[in-house]
């Protein structure tokens, strides 16, 4: 029997969890992306943008960037 490997290279969690006004901290949109290096999963970027707009030009430029690299993706929204 073959052992399997990783399935994804990449991890991107987002709480979508945000008002109509900009905000930060609770209550507001969070977002992490975790990426498979060569000594195991680590963190390369958390953020917690201000508003939905931000969120999305920021979540555009990280997933444009993963897959230009070639890399697969596992990506997650909690949507309120």
């Amino acid at each position: 029997m073959l052992a399997a490997g990783p399935v994804f290279d990449a991890y991107v969690m987002v709480d979508w969890s945000a008002e109509t006004r900009p905000k930060t901290g609770p209550d507001s949109i969070w977002w992490t992306c975790l990426e498979r290096g060569p000594h195991g999963v680590v963190e390369r970027a958390t953020a917690n943008p201000a508003t939905r707009a931000e969120a999305e030009v920021q979540l555009a430029d990280l997933l444009g960037d993963l897959a230009a690299r070639g890399l697969t993706v596992l990506a997650g929204f909690d949507f309120n």
